[in-house]
């Protein structure tokens, strides 16, 4: 992706700012096992991050990834918000 890319779609997540905070998908609640220990998920394309989020909240050790540091941004103060 280009920089260009990037622009764009923090220009669209900045426009979504004083929006409420997305629910997960609801596949994850039909099709993500049970964490184990170690269990890890790789959220790529996260934007805000609530699916991402929602595996933490069940034990899940995750990472996040964007395009958009204003959706990463957004992503990190959930999280900071849950203490996760």
């Amino acid at each position: 992706m280009s920089a260009d890319d990037r622009v764009r779609w923090d220009e669209i997540y900045h426009d979504l700012a004083q929006q409420r905070y997305p629910a997960p998908d609801a596949l994850l609640f039909e099709c993500v096992p049970p964490p184990s220990a170690h269990s890890r998920a790789l959220d790529l394309a996260c934007g805000v991050g609530q699916n991402g989020i929602w595996l933490a909240t069940q034990g899940y050790t995750v990472d996040l990834m964007d395009i958009s540091r204003v959706a990463l941004n957004r992503a990190r103060g959930e999280m900071a918000m849950r203490n996760l």
